[in-house]
């Protein structure tokens, strides 16, 4: 569960070409809105990640008409859905113990009908689209639309061009100006994808890899990941008491993957699989293989199958890659298309939740905001709630205060300096400065993976830090970077004793905090949904291959990454956690963090918390083939290891219920949080009451959470045990039968 920073600052060109902006302004003068119609998206910018390809805009008009009716693009048009408040309810219903309909859960057809959109609103849009060249696909609740660019012109009075990503050459046709559709039409729609997104692709994490750090790290550092138990499936069933035969045999079970522009080796699989000494694993895969078709990684998804195939060991297995331009909100649309989607999936990528448009780099450019797209994509993830399914999302390997999509508006602690070594110094006076501009403000580098230090610095470049440096050189500033490229901040002067410089409307200077320069922790979306089961990570310590203790995972105790969790900024918390919640607040065994920082009645997270550190992986080592070995092993970190093989042990419960006439686990927060109120909760659960989430990978903020007994914001209700854990199912399942059949 990576957000990659491939670079320290990313300095673009300052100034576009007149020639460029006159021919911006000649495309747009042909797309006039008349009143009776309303915008629903506009771009007028590029991004850091992708270019508008210029020489298209210099074809005469009929070469451009030919380009653009060569391509096909496609959109989804989300229509209003009908009955939200019945569907909240039937979730919680079906996947509450206390309710006489736990488990009984409904078909596709059945959800579908019952959220469908009225009548009225399908024809409207139906009829709307009609005497346009366009190939429609109606599902349930949603229109998916094949046309080609210049139909989208037709459709929505706009401008079409094509865009190329910087690091790949993929190229895709997005609009140039505003897109709207008649007021008539509007009043019909949820939201419209796929028409102005350009997605950057920061929610692919790949997991740390423990190798390279162990080359060039320090002396302490080597030390600490050579004496760190080497976690294998092994360990895993041994450690949470999965017993060593336990296999999968129910036919009709399944456990799946997600994808986002990510492939796994086959030879990497395969490898892994006669390292461990079991037979390859039967995978499916769904979605375009992008080892042949785009630079995409392997990394993540090497993880993922090879530990949710070797603990959920012989069940079949779905593997869905999405290609780029994809993002959660299709993913959860794509499985409720299915007739039988798994029974578990485990997600593991993420982003800031108040951030989820920022992943394409400027919200107003899409028609939706970030709460309008949580909220659809929630509508998605109940829907597959109420059919059974289990989803399983990684809570980040950046802390509380999160990295990619925060702010950085949290005080660094200057104490913890470029810890994996490589700097010049090891030590600074203040590790952060802070560029404003007109309203965005870059808190670098704890805000390195912000929409704002991107903007801020691409349009400010370089002069303005040189001369802050400059106005400042008897406090020996300077950017250093450890052994993995992170970018530090040095001075040997105190924030407060840092001269500040303005230049061209911008002004630098020392970080101060301050509440309303953005929020202090940055809650990560899908996993702080109430409707997914949130995973984080924790670390064995261990006496050579004794472990000794299971603590939260932090960079702070050897880890290269440290364990999400907080605080969602404005989604619900989830009933049955809230006297979980408020046990943590009426006892708590640290500091907390200042109270306006967070709200203690939102959804709270993570639920569970699997070893995430010190992961044995294969992948492959071929350039031209990465599907085919030469194959080699790898240590590894991650949420992302810890949410895949949970995953594979929540695949066997649901083999052992499936094969005894039960009902499949379905969401499980609810059925969690009962065990948690029970006698059983530790007896189930290992109660994880050491770390704390104060740290991202690379650096650490003065403020964050600490684990204590119970749940807590960092470990969440702890580790659970397999085989207690599947003895207390099987017995609420046949007292739940036996109490409704009384009744």
């Amino acid at each position: 569960y990576q957000r990659r920073v491939r670079e320290s600052f990313h300095f673009l060109p300052m100034h576009t070409s007149l020639l460029f902006l006159v021919l911006l302004a000649a495309s747009l003068s042909f797309c006039d809105q008349s009143s009776d119609r309303v915008v629903i998206a506009s771009r007028d910018s590029e991004t850091t990640h992708w270019k508008i390809e210029k020489a298209h805009l210099t074809l005469p008009r009929n070469q451009k008409i030919q380009a653009l009716s060569a391509q096909l693009v496609s959109f989804r048009i989300i229509l209003k859905r009908q009955n939200g408040d019945k569907l909240e309810q039937l979730f919680w219903d079906v996947s509450s113990p206390s309710s006489s309909s736990w488990g009984k859960f409904l078909s596709r057809k059945e959800v579908e009908e019952l959220v469908a959109p009225s009548v009225e609103s399908k024809t409207v849009v139906r009829n709307w689209l009609k005497p346009f060249k366009v190939r429609v696909v109606e599902k349930s609740d949603y229109f998916e639309v094949f046309c080609t660019p210049a139909v989208v012109e037709e459709i929505f009075k706009t401008r079409m061009a094509p865009f190329v990503k910087t690091d790949n050459g993929k190229r895709v046709f997005r609009i140039w100006g505003d897109a709207s559709v008649p007021s008539n039409v509007f009043e019909h729609i949820e939201l419209i994808t796929g028409l102005s997104e350009l997605f950057s692709g920061n929610t692919k994490f790949t997991p740390q890899n423990l190798e390279k750090l162990q080359k060039k790290a320090t002396n302490n550092i080597q030390k600490k990941v050579q004496d760190d138990i080497l976690v294998t499936p092994s360990v895993l069933r041994s450690y949470y008491q999965i017993p060593t035969g336990q296999k999968g045999s129910a036919a009709q079970n399944l456990q799946a993957i997600a994808a986002f522009d990510d492939y796994y080796s086959a030879g990497a699989l395969q490898q892994f699989a006669q390292d461990q000494g079991f037979p390859t694993p039967n995978v499916t895969i769904h979605g375009p293989d992008c080892f042949s078709t785009d630079s995409c990684d392997q990394y993540e998804s090497d993880l993922d199958i090879q530990y949710v195939t070797a603990i959920g060991f012989n069940i079949p297995t779905m593997f869905y890659n999405h290609a780029q331009g994809n993002w959660i909100l299709g993913w959860a649309q794509e499985m409720n298309a299915m007739d039988k989607p798994a029974y578990i999936h485990s997600v593991s990528y993420g982003w800031s939740e108040l951030a989820q448009c920022d992943i394409a780099q400027k919200c107003s450019a899409l028609g939706y905001d970030s709460k309008q797209y949580v909220d659809a994509t929630n509508v998605e993830l109940k829907k597959l709630g109420v059919r059974g399914v289990t989803i399983l999302v990684s809570d980040g390997d950046d802390g509380a205060a999160s990295l990619g999509g925060a702010t950085g508006n949290c005080p660094m602690d200057a104490n913890f300096y470029c810890k994996a070594g490589g700097c010049q110094h090891t030590y600074t006076k203040c590790p952060e400065f802070t560029i404003a501009l007109n309203s965005l403000k870059c808190n670098w580098p704890m805000g390195i993976g912000s929409a704002a230090c991107q903007q801020v610095i691409n349009q400010t470049g370089q002069d303005i830090i040189q001369q802050f440096f400059d106005s400042n050189s008897q406090c020996n500033l300077g950017i250093e970077q450890d052994v993995q490229k992170n970018a530090f901040f040095f001075s040997d002067c105190t924030c407060d004793q840092l001269k500040s410089v303005s230049s061209n409307g911008a002004t630098i200077s020392g970080f101060t905090y301050s509440p309303n320069n953005g929020p202090l922790f940055a809650a990560d979306f899908p996993t702080s949904s109430p409707y997914v089961t949130s995973v984080g990570a924790s670390q064995f310590i261990s006496n050579g291959n004794t472990i000794t203790k299971e603590v939260a995972c932090s960079v702070k105790t050897g880890a290269i990454i440290t364990t999400g969790g907080g605080f969602s900024s404005f989604q619900s918390q989830i009933p049955a956690q809230k006297q979980a919640v408020s046990d943590f607040f009426n006892h708590p065994a640290n500091p907390l963090p200042p109270s306006f920082s967070f709200d203690p009645s939102k959804r709270a997270y993570p639920d569970v918390a699997f070893v995430g550190h010190n992961y044995k992986v294969f992948a492959s080592q071929n350039q031209q083939n990465p599907s085919a070995c030469p194959c080699a092993s790898l240590p590894v970190d991650g949420t992302s290891a810890s949410s895949p093989a949970l995953a594979g042990m929540l695949s066997l419960i649901n083999d052992a219920l499936l094969s005894n006439g039960m009902s499949p686990l379905g969401y499980l927060n609810t059925l969690l949080y009962s065990i948690y109120s029970s006698d059983s909760y530790h007896t189930i659960f290992n109660d994880i009451t050491e770390g704390d989430n104060f740290c991202t990978r690379v650096y650490c903020c003065q403020y964050g959470w600490t684990a204590q007994k119970g749940w807590d914001p960092v470990s969440g209700l702890g580790s659970p045990k397999f085989k207690p854990l599947l003895k207390y199912i099987v017995k609420a399942k046949l007292e739940h039968k036996n109490t409704v059949s009384l009744n």
